[in-house]
């Protein structure tokens, strides 16, 4: 239906042995692009650059901490408001990045 309709095909990975056998090395082993400056590769995951969202919360998260914080000022904001494919800063860069709780490692080429 998919191919009728002018759709590229599915692209999926066959987990189910990975998950009934609980073996991990099962299921993918190549690396996996997550975005222009991460890369996973089992077990690691290379940074570079800053990243927005940076930041460990608690595994309840998203929680009433979420509210307290939007009213303290603290975060965290959208970081990819755009217009016609334009990104639209709100807010001077050094405190965008406090709000979007951007976070870089600091070191070159990147972090694992």
């Amino acid at each position: 239906a998919g191919h009728a309709a002018g759709l590229p095909p599915v692209d999926g990975r066959d987990l189910l042995p990975a998950i009934f056998s609980g073996n991990v090395s099962a299921g993918r082993t190549d690396s996996l692009h997550l975005s222009p400056n991460a890369v996973l590769r089992w077990p690691w995951k290379l940074i570079t650059g800053p990243q927005e969202y940076g930041v460990w919360t608690s595994p309840r998260y998203p929680n009433c901490s979420v509210a307290a914080n939007a009213i303290a000022g603290l975060g965290p904001e959208t970081c990819d408001t755009r217009v016609w494919d334009v990104s639209i800063p709100f807010a001077p860069l050094e405190t965008q990045n406090k709000l979007t709780w951007v976070h870089d490692c600091g070191y070159s080429p990147g972090c694992l």
